[in-house]
């Protein structure tokens, strides 16, 4: 997993796109640049107090940023 690598996979998004990450997370910063240098429509969140897991650690607040970006 260390050396995965899909920047050049991501070129091919062409929908907007939503990342969500949380401030505890291994796949931060560095790991989400890809995403966000790649992808031509694209928004990212981070979730305060959350992990991989921020559908089930803060769920509410998770809910409402997929409720905002499904409505925009």
């Amino acid at each position: 997993m260390a050396r995965w690598d899909t920047s050049e996979e991501v070129k091919n998004i062409n929908v907007p796109t939503l990342v969500i990450n949380g401030v505890e997370e291994q796949a931060s910063g560095d790991a989400v640049k890809p995403f966000l240098d790649n992808i031509p429509d694209v928004r990212l969140v981070t979730i305060e107090n959350s992990t991989h897991c921020t559908h089930l650690e803060q769920r509410e607040e998770y809910m409402e940023v997929v409720a905002k970006f499904l409505l925009k």
